[in-house]
């Protein structure tokens, strides 16, 4: 395993809250191409000018935020630095250790993806697992293609723009044409700091007639103040491609999970989708998928399990643009 450190500047916090000035700090702390700092300033502005969503509205008139306090979150907190497995914390071990009968691993801690893993032999074929901070300087054309671009755009929502403004982490996949990874690739969301505001966007595009199963997690401890996770999912499925993921949340009971999440299905694409809900205080998700090939089949699946005072709120649309889809 090697370390992924993201963050170069050793005083990796971020001093003036939710602001402009935050979104420059955050992108010169990742020394990210003017590219990347541009569509951040881009959908920074977009949530600016984005009213913060209402109970009145049809959408969110079954789940109220207005306990979610965003000026006292911490936008950024710097993951667990040691270089080496036996280094790192207890908890984070054993989450690795999970991680072995698989094709790829990423870990992230807080706002920073610290462990990466990828087979040699996928890594020969052209398979790419990585984080989405190291990706949009190694992969930088594929990046720009289809990060905030088609799938999922800030002007989507107030809290898809404020993702585009802060992401930090994610996971970066793309499976080449006709390559089929039989191990799943897993990746997990270890969030350990109070009052932290995590920005999760997983990226993947799967080519013409790939396949992959992909394996998704977030956990953090129940604390006694208020947390945040703002995530997005971008999903690619070219022409034949084939995609399982699975998603298994288990965040503290007093975070409050905010999210967009959809897929771009083509021609004779299959997409099969597990979300596994287990924790947060409150839970507010859209799951999206757009059949815009003939011949795509998608198949989307949830299973969760609410105690006390918890609040699930799942939307799910299936827009089926071409003929003979199914869903």
């Amino acid at each position: 395993m090697s370390l992924a450190k993201n963050v170069q500047r050793e005083s990796a916090t971020l001093s003036h809250g939710l602001s402009a000035e935050a979104v420059e700090e955050l992108s010169w702390l990742k020394d990210e191409p003017e590219w990347l700092r541009e569509r951040r300033r881009e959908a920074w502005r977009i949530y600016e000018r984005t009213p913060m969503p209402l109970n009145t509205d049809e959408e969110w008139r079954r789940t109220d935020i207005s306990a979610l306090n965003l000026e006292t979150l911490e936008l950024f907190a710097p993951g667990q630095r040691s270089t080496e497995a036996h280094q790192l914390p207890r908890e984070l071990r054993g989450l690795m250790d999970g991680h072995r009968d698989v094709a790829a691993s990423l870990l992230q801690h807080n706002s920073e993806t610290i462990q990466m893993q990828l087979s040699a032999a996928l890594a020969r074929e052209g398979v790419i697992v990585t984080s989405l901070d190291r990706a949009a300087k190694d992969y930088p054309e594929l990046v720009q293609e289809y990060l905030l671009t088609h799938c999922v755009r800030p002007e989507d929502s107030k809290f898809a723009a404020l993702n585009g403004a802060f992401w930090s982490g994610g996971t970066f996949i793309y499976i080449p044409p006709d390559v089929e990874v039989a191990l799943p690739i897993r990746s997990c969301l270890w969030a350990t700091e109070p009052r932290l505001a995590t920005f999760a966007h997983n990226l993947i595009v799967v080519d013409r007639g790939a396949k992959v199963t992909y394996i998704d997690e977030q956990i953090s401890p129940t604390q006694p103040d208020i947390a945040l996770n703002d995530g997005v999912v971008e999903l690619y499925l070219k022409e034949g491609a084939e995609l399982l993921y699975i998603s298994l949340q288990q965040w503290g009971h007093n975070l409050f999970d905010l999210g967009l999440h959809r897929a771009i299905m083509e021609r004779e694409s299959r997409l099969h989708w597990l979300v596994v809900t287990l924790g947060s205080r409150l839970t507010k998700v859209n799951l999206e998928t757009r059949l815009q090939g003939p011949g795509a089949q998608a198949e989307m699946l949830g299973l969760y399990f609410g105690d006390a005072d918890q609040h699930f709120d799942y939307h799910t649309l299936q827009d089926h643009l071409a003929p003979y889809t199914t869903s």
